[in-house]
Parts: C-alpha cells; sequence; structure tokens
C-alpha cells in the first residue's frame, strides 16, 4: 500500500443512513488518521489530509498519486474535466497507485488502478457498500463477526497466488485491479474495466527488438521521474538483481538519491552484494547493508494478520525487520523495489516463447535460433530444447494455469474444490499465444506479494515496475525477443545498456533465500511440528497430520517440501490470528 488508510461509504442517493452506520462514520472521523474528505450525499470518504490525494470538483476523490500522460511534468491540472471521464478513458488519460471514487448519476464508482498498490477491500452492511484498505476496521467497529471461509482457506493452499475476489473471511470481497464496481439503485456491480489481454493481441505488438528495447526504456524512465516525486527519503531494495538495478538507475536518473539497502547474506546463500555495491557506485548512491537474523522470525506470527485472506510469508520477517528500523532511522518514507519484474520481463522458465513464435510465422531460421536461446537460458541441449517445443506444441492448450497444491494438504480438501472465482485476468478475452498466456498468469500472483509486510506500518512500499505505462509496454512485446541472445529479460537489460553496469546486465545467476528458509524450519522444527499438527487445520481437515509428521521424521526436505511447510504454517498462523 503506497497511502494511508481509508473509509468510505456509498449508498443510493435518498436512502437514509442507519443509525449504527451514522455511529460508525461519527466514531471513524474521530480516530487520529480519518477525517472526512468528501461528504456528499450517497458518499462519504475518510481519510487523512496528509496522504497523496486529488478532490474532484463536482464529487469525487482520487486517493494515492495520480500522474497525468499527457503531461510532461506528468502533474494534474484543478478542474481537469478528464477526471470524469468513463474508466475507460481515465486509465488511458492517467496512471499511478490509486484507487478513484467519482459521482455518478444516483451512485458512486470505485476504480482501482491496475497496479493494484491500493487494496480496496468491500462489505455490504445495512444496504450501504463499504470500502476500505483497512479490513480490520469492519470488526473493530463491530460492522462483521470474523467468520472463516474454509474454502477459499483451502483455494490459498491449492491455487497458490490465484486471488478470488472473496477474501477468506465471509462478507468481505476485494475489488480486484482494474476493476470498477458502481454503487447505485438495484445491485451492486463491478466490471473489468482494464485487462492485460488487450495488450496481448497480435495487432499491438512491438516485434521489433530495437523498437521494443526503446519502448521499454523509455516507459520504465517515465515512471522512475514520476514516482521520485513522491517520497522525501526513499528507500531502494536493491538486491544486485536486474529488476531492483533497473528501478534504482531509474529514480537515480531522475534526480532522485534514494537510500540503497541490501542484505548480508546467511552461509549457504548466494552473496549478491557486489552487485549492489556497483549499482550503488554508478549512482554514487548510499548503500547500507543489512544483517539478516533468522533468530528473529516468529512462525506463530502472520504479519497479513489484520488482512482478510493469508499472504504473509513468515521468513521474509527476517529482512522486513532490519528494514523497519533503517527507515525509522533515517526517517524513510517509501520503500521501492523491483517487486514484479520477473513476471513484468517475462521471465518464463520454458520452451513456450519458442512455441509462440513457430505459432506466428512458422518454421524458420528465427524459430531455429529462438530455441538456440532458450536451451542456453534453461542450461538444456539444443535437442533438448527442440524436443520440448514439439511436445509443447502438439500438446492440448491449456486454458486455466496448472495449479500449486500444497503437498501436505487432506485429499479430502481438494476433492471438487472448485477454482477460484471472480478473477478476470485468469481467462483470455481476445485470442492469445500460449506463452503470452502464460506471461499474463504471472502477473496475476504478483498481486498476493503486494500487502502483508510489517514495514508498511512504518513507510509505504511501491513496485514501480507494477506502474501501468511499464505493464502495458511489456505486454506488447513478444516472449521470444524477451530470450535474444540466450539471456533471459533480454529486451530490459538491452534498454539499460550503458546506464547500469556491465556486471549487472550479463549476469546469469538469480539470488534466493532458500538457505535462510531451511534455516527457520530447522530453528523452528519441534515448534513448527507441533504448531502444524495440533493446528486448526488439522482440525478443520485442510491438512494431513500423516503427511506432515513423515515430514518431520525424515531428513530436512527437499526445496519444494520446506516452500510447502512454510506456506502451510503461514496460513496457520493466519487462521489462528482470526481465532481457533
Amino acid at each position: 500500500m503506497i497511502v494511508g488508510p481509508f473509509f468510505a461509504f456509498a449508498w443510493p442517493r435518498g436512502q437514509p443512513l442507519s443509525p449504527r452506520l451514522q455511529r460508525v462514520i461519527a466514531i471513524a472521523e474521530a480516530a487520529p488518521d480519518l477525517c472526512k474528505l468528501v461528504d456528499l450525499p450517497g458518499f462519504i470518504f475518510l481519510g487523512s489530509a496528509s496522504s497523496s490525494h486529488v478532490l474532484i470538483e463536482g464529487g469525487g476523490i482520487v486517493w494515492g498519486p495520480l500522474f497525468d500522460r499527457r503531461s510532461s511534468t506528468f502533474s494534474i491540472k484543478a478542474g481537469d474535466g478528464e477526471l470524469h471521464a468513463p474508466a475507460e478513458r481515465f486509465l488511458r488519460n492517467f496512471w499511478g497507485g490509486y484507487l478513484a471514487l467519482r459521482s455518478f448519476g444516483d451512485g458512486v464508482e470505485i476504480l482501482r488502478d491496475p497496479s493494484g498498490m491500493v487494496p480496496c477491500y468491500i462489505a455490504t452492511v445495512d444496504g450501504v457498500e463499504l470500502a476500505t484498505s483497512a479490513p480490520k476496521l469492519f470488526f473493530e467497529l463491530g460492522l462483521l463477526e470474523a467468520e472463516r471461509d474454509w474454502t477459499v482457506v483451502a483455494q490459498a493452499l491449492t491455487f497458490r497466488d490465484l486471488r478470488p475476489a472473496q477474501t477468506a473471511l465471509r462478507g468481505i470481497s476485494e475489488l480486484l485491479p482494474g476493476m470498477a464496481a458502481k454503487v447505485g439503485r438495484g445491485a451492486t456491480r463491478a466490471q473489468a474495466t482494464w485487462t492485460p489481454w488487450r495488450f496481448a493481441a497480435e495487432q499491438v505488438e512491438i516485434d521489433d527488438f530495437a523498437d521494443a528495447v526503446g519502448a521499454v526504456r523509455e516507459a520504465v524512465l517515465q515512471v522512475g521521474r514520476a514516482w521520485s516525486r513522491t517520497a522525501a527519503v526513499p528507500i531502494v531494495e536493491l538486491s544486485g538483481g536486474l529488476d531492483s538495478s533497473i528501478v534504482t538507475a531509474s529514480l537515480a536518473l531522475a534526480g532522485s538519491a534514494p537510500l540503497c539497502a541490501t542484505f548480508v547474506p546467511i552461509a549457504g546463500d548466494s552473496d549478491e552484494r557486489d552487485f549492489a555495491r556497483a549499482v550503488a557506485k554508478q549512482f554514487e548512491l548510499e548503500l547500507i547493508e543489512l544483517v539478516l537474523d533468522p533468530a528473529i522470525v516468529d512462525i506463530s506470527r502472520s504479519d497479513s494478520s489484520e488482512l482478510p485472506r493469508p499472504c504473509a510469508r513468515s521468513f521474509t520477517q527476517a529482512l522486513d525487520r532490519p528494514l523497519q528500523q533503517l527507515a525509522r532511522s533515517v526517517g524513510g518514507d517509501m520503500f521501492l523495489g523491483g517487486g514484479g519484474g520477473d513476471n513484468i520481463f517475462c521471465h518464463l522458465q520454458s520452451t513456450l516463447p519458442v512455441v509462440d513464435l513457430l505459432r506466428r510465422r512458422g518454421l524458420s531460421a528465427a524459430a531455429l535460433r529462438s530455441t538456440m536461446d532458450v536451451a542456453e537460458v534453461a542450461d538444456v541441449t539444443f535437442w533438448q530444447a527442440l524436443r520440448s517445443v514439439a511436445k509443447r506444441t502438439l500438446d492440448r492448450e491449456q486454458k486455466l494455469p496448472t495449479p500449486r497444491r500444497n503437498r501436505f494438504m487432506a485429499d479430502s480438501a481438494v476433492h471438487d474444490l472448485p477454482w477460484p472465482q471472480g478473477n478476470p485476468w485468469l481467462e483470455p478475452s481476445v485470442q492469445v499465444l500460449p506463452g503470452k498466456r502464460r506471461q499474463i498468469w504471472g502477473l496475476i500472483s504478483i498481486s498476493n506479494h503486494l500487502e502483508g509486510y510489517g514495514r508498511q506500518h512504518v513507510a509505504p512500499m511501491c513496485s514501480p515496475l507494477l506502474s501501468q505505462p511499464v505493464v502495458e509496454t511489456c505486454l506488447r512485446i513478444p516472449t521470444w525477443l524477451w530470450f535474444n541472445h540466450g539471456q533471459n529479460r533480454s529486451v530490459a537489460r538491452e534498454a539499460f545498456r550503458g546506464l547500469l553496469p556491465n556486471s549487472i546486465l550479463g549476469r546469469r545467476s538469480k539470488g534466493a533465500f532458500d538457505t535462510l528458509a531451511a534455516n527457520v524450519i530447522r530453528r523452528n522444527a519441534s515448534r513448527l511440528r507441533s504448531m502444524l499438527l495440533d493446528g486448526v487445520l488439522v482440525r478443520q481437515g485442510v491438512a494431513d497430520p500423516a503427511k506432515i509428521s513423515a515430514a518431520f521424521e525424515r531428513p530436512l526436505p527437499d526445496g519444494r517440501a520446506i516452500v510447502d511447510l512454510l506456506v502451510l504454517a503461514d496460513v496457520e498462523a493466519w487462521v489462528c490470528a482470526w481465532g481457533e
């Protein structure tokens, strides 16, 4: 979340507010970080006056940073009539990290920008639609009783990162990114006003490598200039990987001087500090090296305990707590990073880009070269890659992503479990190639990693690469162009050639925290075993105690099992935060 909390009430004009809601509004308005910014018939909006927002003349508010595509300075002009434009035109003219609430007819339209940087949770109480970024208010103000939806909990463990509109707490839904909901007479209806599939169509492709490089460079530098103006003391999480390095460069080239933070790895994980140091030196930025300490991880605590779905990862507490301390010590007012870069820059681990090229242009010398490029990225032989391409070409086209079922779930919990509902980005709205489909499914998964961090209580978080101009540009680039010369994310690498150190542009390794995650399990093995076997998920029939026991009877399990155990523990911690 990149802006302070808000609480909005929308209902058909002429309909009276219940005495209960009148009392709730009075109580909420008395809170130190909430004041009444909009008070119109059928529409009340509460938020901090110091948070970034634009009041719309004639009724409405844009909550969060908003940038004008039509202006070289991105600034919004007071009284701009386009702030009242229909949602699709609004999205063409503006971008940012915002939620737009605008009066129309006899009601209110709530539009969430495609980046998803501002959360929006909705509940219906006494005939009124309540929207907030702080869903705990629904319970603190006595509007809802916490009741967990075990179907959605099971979906979180089976269809990992595919967020449904319904949350894991009954009565609360989420207005997903790119969606608009209209509140007026009759039922509230939500529809997709922005969809990634629109930018995957053949007729809008940027199919020349040089053109793609120029477009990506322009888009990333544009959003860097805009975001650089939103923070006085920005902190960039600079791992030294390509994505965070590109974000750092875009901010520095815009004249910002962010404080960079990287991590001293624990023994066994790769040391990326030389890469981070090279980027910091290139732009003469200060780099702080923070120490990771697995001992501070509390596996029984969920940093998403105030949210209506389990989306926090406990091992990240080891990174989160030092960042909190750093921000407090220097007055940091925004965390920025390269989140979403792999997905946006099409870091696919498959031969699907070659399949895309074959379907678009047929068997050709370009397809063979692309096969060699993909083989080099995947570290396999040309013939292995070619066999994979042949198999994928003959396979039936995949209509939905493959579920990533947690191996410790009970079989009965996944039997007849429905797919997550209400996410319009899951199924293509246009004819699209299989590799591009996989790229967009990866884009969907990002939404589950935008919140649930303790540091958001200290300063907001921003992922510039999720900004609309960057996402739209990258989706228009065919998948095979991202693998030129045997390098993944090759368009992004080339876009920043001459701007970033060659050590970053040529880097093939990718940092991870596998040893950190394993260390968390080792340190907490006895507690974790008891927590899971005696936990709510087992009692509810979601987790299988026999599978959990077997994992602890052997030496430390493999990488995938470590991930699944920690995810199960994360969900257990969230479930317990909402009652036994």
